[in-house]
């Protein structure tokens, strides 16, 4: 399944294309690692021993709260 996907992008897009399309995914997981992970390491090693009640959580959770929390708390003012 994979090499027919394969198979029908390099017929429909040229190898500049998919290496711009490629380049845009690395640096979005890369971007998503920055982000997620701090707000892991924090709950998980602050929050849990400080907190009873309050369990660890994964990476796909802390990214998950990640973008809530910057969905709620975002800046929307112009500073000039």
């Amino acid at each position: 399944m994979l090499m027919l996907l394969l198979e029908h992008l390099k017929t429909n897009y040229s190898m500049e294309r998919l290496s711009a399309i490629l380049s845009v995914v690395v640096i979005a997981l890369i971007t998503v690692t920055i982000l997620a992970w701090p707000n892991m390491w924090l709950w998980n090693n602050v929050l849990v021993g400080a907190v009873d009640g309050v369990h660890p959580i994964g990476f796909l959770q802390s990214l998950g709260i990640t973008l809530l929390f910057n969905s709620l708390f975002k800046s929307t003012t112009n500073i000039k």
